[in-house]
């Protein structure tokens, strides 16, 4: 996706689109996730959740 990204994003509207999508996803999926581990006392309460699933993304497209 990361390649996809850099090679076709910038002049492709359609491998943008897709990309966008595929990270939002990603995305909602990690908060999602962090939501329960809260709900299930496995993380802190005072974690910002939406903070911790944006840097979560950003440390996995930095990973591929």
């Amino acid at each position: 996706m990361t390649n996809s990204a850099i090679e076709r994003g910038l002049r492709d509207e359609e491998t943008k689109r897709q990309v966008l999508h595929l990270l939002n996803a990603l995305e909602r999926g990690f908060y999602k996730t962090l939501q329960r581990a809260q709900k299930n006392d496995e993380i802190s309460k005072e974690l910002d959740l939406n903070r911790l699933a944006s840097f979560l993304t950003s440390s996995m497209q930095g990973l591929c």
